[in-house]
């Protein structure tokens, strides 16, 4: 039976490789959101892993995991997007 307690979720925001990243931290249980799609990750000896992207070394930190996901979908010879300036009314 699940515990009564209220969860009280961490959430963190990152912008990767022009994509929103979330992670979501609830005690021991971690999820990962890219875009507003959540990906299925798997922990091993050597860290984080991505189900898409299994065939690769696993990351010491999750957002590494995505970053090296995202990256492999960027096509090959297009640099990664500038970061967008902050403007003062938006």
């Amino acid at each position: 039976m699940p515990s009564k307690k209220p969860s009280n979720p961490s959430v963190t925001e990152h912008d990767v490789e022009g994509h929103k990243v979330r992670i979501v931290r609830e005690g021991e249980r971690e999820q990962l959101w890219i875009d507003g799609k959540r990906l299925r990750v798997f922990t091993n000896s050597g860290g984080y892993v991505l189900s898409d992207n299994a065939y690769v070394p696993a990351s010491p930190s999750l957002l590494d995991a995505a970053r090296n996901y995202l990256k492999q979908l960027r096509p090959a010879g297009v640099a990664a997007p500038k970061p967008r300036k902050s403007r003062g009314g938006e």
